[in-house]
């Protein structure tokens, strides 16, 4: 475990918060976080994922969140509301990630992080769209805060896994 932590310091905090009370899920999500750095589809989802994180207020950038919570939140909307999205990249990223989490075996153990990883490097496109086209923060504060609130169960979404906010991105300077 340690090994595997200390080739990368900001690995070991991003899993540390989510899994610091499962010792051989954090050892496995950490071992698979160094394998898929430099990866390009991966780095521009951790890109993506920093920005919705970004845009949230800090006490909305939600992380550990049980797989049936995350997954509930992402299926069945109550958080927020589909019907008030106005732009088409707002229904494309819920359809993304809707696809995403019912295609995952949503087991957060040793034998899944890779795969689970991998499959959320494809929501990368859908949010680089999302945000190429949507207004978060819109001057209607119903819709922002609609939006707000799908970005929430968004990240709670990655935040499940790990929490990307603290993962440097390749040519980043180190803290």
């Amino acid at each position: 475990f340690r090994r595997v932590l200390f080739r990368s310091y900001d690995v070991a905090d991003a899993v540390l918060p989510v899994a610091w009370d499962r010792p051989g899920v954090a050892a496995a999500c950490a071992r698979d976080l160094v394998r898929l750095r430099g990866d390009a589809a991966f780095e521009r989802l951790v890109t993506g994922v920093k920005r919705v994180g970004n845009i949230l207020p800090k006490a909305a950038r939600r992380t550990g969140a049980g797989w049936e919570e995350v997954r509930k939140a992402v299926v069945e909307p109550a958080a927020f509301s589909p019907q008030r999205f106005e732009d088409p990249a707002e229904h494309a990223l819920l359809e993304a990630l809707q696809r995403t989490v019912r295609g995952m075996d949503g087991a957060h153990d040793e034998a899944s992080y890779a795969r689970n990883l991998a499959t959320l490097s494809g929501l990368a496109v859908p949010i680089d769209a999302y945000f190429d086209s949507v207004l978060v923060n819109s001057p209607d504060p119903e819709v922002r805060d609609n939006r707000l609130a799908f970005l929430g169960v968004a990240y709670a979404l990655f935040g499940s896994f790990a929490d990307f906010q603290r993962l440097v991105e390749a040519g980043s300077p180190a803290r």
